[in-house]
């Protein structure tokens, strides 16, 4: 009778561990139902308690291995989409000091425009002064 209580017990720890910790703790479990057979019901406590302590700490691990791999996966998409930003502002910063650069260029050019208007004004200016003049002298004037 005691071994069949053993073997009950054993399987009940089976199927729990089955569902929250799977492959390993089936196999954990099998080993403690073979085990319940030649042990004492408080050694398959012991055993039962420090299997399950091994498939929590196990699946924990795993846990965190998962946790770390998507952790680089997200890692590495978000430095690639922060890379393309980086490149992407690169490329419009370029195309903004192209920009300013042909403004600066503009402005150089409309200014030597300007002074050139300024002194053809001044010559046109100096030259109706003149012709001014010459009518004023062809008109009998002094």
């Amino acid at each position: 009778m005691r071994v069949e209580s053993g073997l009950v017990r054993g399987m009940c720890t089976v199927n729990d561990g089955i569902r929250a910790f799977g492959d390993t703790a089936l196999m954990c479990g099998v080993l403690i139902t073979l085990l319940g057979v030649c042990m004492s019901p408080e050694t398959m406590d012991y055993i039962r308690t420090f299997a399950s302590i091994i498939s929590v700490a196990f699946a924990v691990y795993m846990g965190l291995r998962g946790n770390r791999k998507a952790d680089n996966e997200d890692r590495e998409a978000r430095i690639r989409s922060e890379t393309r930003m980086d490149e992407k502002l690169n490329d419009v910063l370029a195309a903004t000091k192209d920009t300013r650069d042909s403004v600066k260029e503009m402005q150089k050019d409309m200014k030597n425009q300007n002074d050139r208007l300024i002194a053809a004004e001044s010559s046109i200016k100096s030259l109706n002064h003149r012709v001014d003049t010459i009518e004023h002298r062809l008109n009998g004037g002094t």
